[in-house]
C-alpha cells in the first residue's frame, strides 16, 4: 500500500498539467499568449450557434467584418478606420448606426 501515495500524487500532477493545457488552448489570453504590437486584433465576436459566428477585426488602420462557418471564412465588409471610429462614436449600445 505504500505505492498508493506516490501514484496518486503522480496522477494529481498529470491532471494539473492536462488542465493547464486545456485552459491554455481554450483561453489563450488567460495564459498571457497575446502578441504585443500585432497588426491583427479581434474587436468583437458574436456567436451565431452551430460553429458559426461573426468577427469584427482590426487590421492596422482597417476594420473588417468576417463570417466564420465551420472551416469557411468570408469577408462581409471592410470599413476604413476613420469611418468606423466616427460611426462608433455616434452610436450607443443597442442603437443601429443608420438611425
Amino acid at each position: 500500500m505504500e505505492w498508493l501515495r506516490p501514484l496518486s500524487a503522480l496522477a494529481f500532477v498529470l491532471l494539473l498539467i492536462l488542465g493547464a493545457a486545456w485552459l491554455a488552448r481554450r483561453h489563450p489570453r488567460l495564459m498571457g499568449r497575446r502578441r504585443a504590437g500585432g497588426l491583427l486584433e479581434v474587436l468583437e465576436t458574436l456567436p451565431l450557434g452551430n460553429r458559426r459566428y461573426l468577427l469584427l477585426l482590426r487590421m492596422g488602420e482597417r476594420r473588417g467584418l468576417l463570417a466564420v462557418a465551420g472551416d469557411r471564412v468570408a469577408l462581409l465588409d471592410e470599413i476604413p478606420g476613420e469611418t468606423f471610429d466616427q460611426t462608433l462614436a455616434r452610436t450607443t449600445p443597442g442603437e443601429e448606426a443608420g438611425s
